[in-house]
């Protein structure tokens, strides 16, 4: 999922979005939301990636104020298990950026997606967003060898 704010973006560059979904659609090893905020909200788009590289922890003091907010909102919710922000890169693209990776109940994404957007839209400014991974077990390994959990259901 990429999460954008909600405010209007004044030159907002959908051609890194479009090459990106023209390299992406049609792999199925990992699903990513893409949530797009430009000027009005539009429901989340899955879109599959075949390779995702886990490069570390996203943390910061705005990190920190996210990760509080998304711990309630989880609690909330009752979807999630573990959750890390974590620095990942694509194999397809080269893109980088930053994800919220989970492990939970499937089948609630796009309702996830929104409210994650909810959380993160007014904390950061249009062009900044977010993807959403929802983890398979492998995934998980390969990313708890360089991240730590910032949310964990016992």
């Amino acid at each position: 999922m990429r999460v954008r704010s909600s405010e209007p973006r004044k030159n907002p560059d959908m051609e890194e979005f479009k090459d990106l979904l023209r390299l992406v659609l049609g792999f199925g090893a990992v699903t990513v939301c893409v949530w797009l905020w430009l000027r009005i909200p539009r429901p989340p788009q899955m879109v599959a990636v075949q390779t995702v590289h886990f490069i570390g922890e996203q943390d910061g003091p705005p990190e920190c104020e996210l990760k509080e907010k998304l711990i309630v909102l989880f609690g909330q919710l009752k979807l999630v298990k573990i959750a890390y922000l974590a620095r990942v890169k694509y194999r397809e693209t080269g893109l980088a950026g930053v994800a919220l990776c989970v492990r939970g109940q499937p089948g609630q994404e796009r309702m996830f997606a929104k409210r994650v957007g909810k959380v993160f839209s007014p904390m950061f400014a249009s062009p900044e967003h977010l993807d959403v991974i929802w983890l398979t077990p492998d995934q998980e390994t390969s990313l708890a060898k360089v991240c730590t959990p910032f949310y964990t259901v016992t």
